[in-house]
């Protein structure tokens, strides 16, 4: 659907909303102090908002730049799968020897 639908009733809803707010903004200019707490609430919601959004882009930005170098480093594959020597990040990691016996149980 590439055209939402809107109803009557929430365009309504909506112009009454911004006719209550308008109301309480020409309050708060005329120097009414519960209008300007209100008007001061509805920016503070505004800018919370605002911080939010700013927030998420800047998390997306990391995961982008970081799903690039990992693009870059090639494919992928689990993280706690068999590592190449050169790919572990102090050297390489002697590994043990597999035996054919079980280890001892002590107790």
């Amino acid at each position: 659907m590439l055209i939402p639908r809107y109803s009557i009733r929430w365009l309504l809803g909506l112009t009454t909303f911004s006719a209550v707010v308008s109301l309480v903004l020409s309050y708060a200019v005329r120097g009414h102090a519960w209008a300007i707490g209100v008007t001061s609430g509805l920016w503070t919601l505004v800018v919370v908002a605002v911080l939010f959004v700013v927030a998420f882009l800047f998390a997306w930005l990391v995961d982008q730049v970081a799903a690039g170098l990992r693009a870059r480093r090639g494919p992928g594959g689990s993280p706690f799968g068999p590592q190449q020597a050169g790919e572990l990040p102090f050297g390489s990691v002697p590994q043990p020897q597999a035996t054919d016996t079980p280890p001892a149980i002590t107790g």
